[in-house]
């Protein structure tokens, strides 16, 4: 990867880069799984995929740090999440960017 990763739009955190390859996620019964990259936060745990390296470092670096921006974001995000039982620490991290921290 030629581009370095811009800190966590969330905390400032430093982010990691991980291929996955193909597989089914068990606990959220998602659909499989086509493989891709994954980046993460390791301070917050603040994460998006890509199809690719590249693409998924394009998503996570053109992030602004736009409060306003990010919780629409989060809040789309979460409602497709909903349906997967998976949506709990989009909340959390929504209350965080609002500046009123996790109850």
């Amino acid at each position: 990867m030629s581009e370095e990763l811009k800190p966590c739009p969330f905390c400032g955190g430093k982010a990691v880069i991980e291929v996955i390859e193909p597989h089914r996620h068990i606990i959220c019964k998602m659909p499989v799984y086509k493989g891709g990259a994954f980046i993460e936060c390791t301070e917050c745990g603040c994460a998006i995929s890509g199809e690719t390296e590249t693409k998924a470092t394009e998503k996570w670096n053109r992030r602004m740090n736009d409060p306003e921006k990010v919780v629409k974001q989060l809040e789309e995000y979460r409602s497709e999440m909903e349906q997967f039982g998976c949506d709990g620490i989009l909340t959390d991290m929504i209350e965080i960017v609002k500046g009123g921290g996790v109850k």
